[in-house]
């Protein structure tokens, strides 16, 4: 390093000596900071450079993170309208319930659309979930007919159809029923079951849970059978007649796993999830909505492509993408049903 620097300084005496010009000045100048930062790097400890690098590390690493956690705060946060809020059913006949800010897990999520594929089979009922994290200011009761009447819930001619609205910043869970189902789902039993099976899971924080036993509970009812017994305060006697009333309301279910998706390379069926937001793509002119999907037992994951046909709001099945191939279920419809003000609204 003394060499270095006595020949550093015979440079720059040289240039001293041979130029008084700015050019020579800046170059002293530099030279002298070029030394002094090579002098002040070599007095570091090998301790502090490790945890500068450290820093630096940490700092890299720190921004995805904050921008992912802004993104999930910004998506939970955000205010929807009616037009707002997917009508999923319209683009895939399986799907009943709309989840755009994915309040439920993808497990819970395909429980109620099986539930509510069986019961629309058995009764022609229509009922539809939607989760929504919140409505802003709006009435959930006002918020609620003016979704039903925009979707049309329930047959046109018998006008039988349900919507269970969940709005998370208001603790509040609805049900609106159509004109068909005043007979079935009078108020009063909407109540008992929000208070008796959804608003204890609800206070756990168990929204998965409440949302299922919920529809669990409107199925049974919309098809005519009886609840299990309550204890004073209201709740349910337990998981044992949970259980029971899924084989009671249920009996086919065996059949209804036939209908799960089925992964395209193991062939295993029920152990495929939506993974990932849909996604609006274009080919040759012609829009498509794209689903990624994963199958949790062999790891395979591939792309399912829906042509959105907008004039008749039906889309068809296309190919995935990923060199594997699956017809997609088309679009359904909810039916062009209509509501008056029945339902019942609870709070946690």
């Amino acid at each position: 390093m003394n060499i270095v620097k006595k020949s550093v300084s015979g440079i720059a005496k040289s240039l001293a000596t041979c130029a008084r010009s700015g050019v020579a000045a800046f170059l002293l100048a530099f030279m002298g900071l070029t030394v002094a930062g090579n002098a002040a790097a070599e007095d570091e400890t090998p301790a502090e450079v490790e945890t500068a690098a450290k820093q630096e590390v940490a700092a890299e690493q720190e921004t995805p993170v904050a921008a992912e956690t802004a993104a999930k705060k910004d998506t939970v946060l955000r205010t929807y309208s009616v037009a707002d809020v997917p009508n999923v059913h319209i683009v895939n006949a399986l799907e009943y319930t709309s989840d755009p800010a994915k309040l439920l897990s993808a497990a819970a999520k395909d429980s109620i659309n099986i539930m509510l594929k069986e019961l629309e089979d058995s009764t022609t009922a229509k009922v539809a979930v939607v989760m929504l994290p919140s409505i802003g200011e709006t009435d959930i009761m006002d918020f609620s007919i003016d979704l039903f009447r925009e979707w049309g819930l329930g047959d046109k001619d018998k006008n039988n159809g349900m919507l269970i609205l969940y709005v998370e910043d208001q603790h509040a869970i609805r049900f609106h029923v159509g004109y068909g189902l005043e007979g079935a789902m009078p108020d009063a039993m909407a109540k008992r079951i929000q208070n008796s099976a959804m608003i204890p899971c609800f206070k756990n924080g168990d929204t998965d849970g409440g949302m299922k036993a919920g529809v669990l509970y409107a199925c049974t009812v919309i098809k005519g059978g009886e609840l299990p017994e309550t204890d004073d305060d209201g709740e349910s006697s337990g998981l044992i007649g949970l259980c029971l009333l899924a084989f009671v309301a249920f009996p086919s279910i065996p059949i209804i796993m036939v209908m799960m998706r089925k992964c395209p390379k193991c062939q295993k069926r029920g152990k495929v999830r939506s993974f990932g937001k849909q996604q609006t793509i274009e080919k040759d002119g012609v829009k498509y909505l794209r689903q990624e999907y994963k199958c949790k037992a062999c790891g395979h994951t591939y792309f399912v492509d829906s042509k959105v046909v907008e004039a008749s709001g039906v889309s068809s099945g296309g190919t995935s993408s990923g060199g594997s191939s699956w017809s997609g279920p088309t679009g359904g419809s909810w039916g062009g049903g209509t509501c008056g003000g029945a339902g019942a609204t609870s709070r946690w």
